[in-house]
């Protein structure tokens, strides 16, 4: 622990070492610069799969862990965790190739949470950000500093397209023939988010 009570992170950590991070008791809330060192060192990590190291699989596991507790604790949002869910899975399925029940290799799944932490339609994510930009354009600068709520789902809106995007990398890997179109269809509204 540092001096103002958040752990620290090991310098060249292994994926244990986080692992046994993320399970201490209490875990920063409101650090979002210690759950971003978190995620970097995950990536990281995650990274290493390029030149074939096995351990990139127990990084994926752990970073899907940080996203999770990241979540459960406040420390940081959907907008931030649901497009890094769906690139960690990405990347596991672009070098390891699709596993159906295999957490860090299903598309399915990861879609599924996707649709189930977005909670609302295609359509309706659409309509959203049609009316967000609409306010935002009438209401320039000084109406987006002035709305906290406008700039949540500014964020929110954002997190979804990023998300959106990386389902471009994992729809055709999905077998079940109308979740692959259901997948491929928000990879195209990613472009009409941005």
């Amino acid at each position: 622990m540092n001096q103002s009570g958040v752990p620290e992170i090991p310098a060249s950590p292994a994926p244990h070492d986080i692992a046994e991070l993320l399970a201490r008791e209490t875990l920063p809330t409101g650090e979002l610069n210690w759950w971003l060192a978190v995620f970097a060192t995950c990536n990281g990590g995650l990274l290493a799969i390029e030149q074939g190291d096995e351990s990139a699989r127990d990084w994926a596991e752990v970073y899907l862990d940080a996203l999770d507790k990241a979540r459960q604790t406040g420390g940081i949002g959907l907008p931030e965790t649901l497009w890094r869910k769906i690139l960690v899975v990405q990347m596991m399925v672009h070098y390891d190739g699709a596993s159906a029940g295999d957490r860090v290799r299903d598309p399915e799944r990861v879609f599924a949470e996707f649709l189930e932490d977005v909670g609302v339609s295609r359509e309706s994510v659409l309509a959203e950000y049609r009316e967000v930009m609409a306010t935002a354009k009438n209401g320039g600068l000084a109406k987006l500093r002035a709305d906290p709520a406008l700039l949540r789902r500014i964020e929110w809106l954002t997190g979804v397209r990023r998300a959106a995007g990386g389902l471009c990398g994992i729809a055709g890997h999905i077998s079940d023939p109308d979740m692959r179109e259901q997948a491929r269809l928000w990879c195209a509204a990613s472009a009409a988010l941005a």
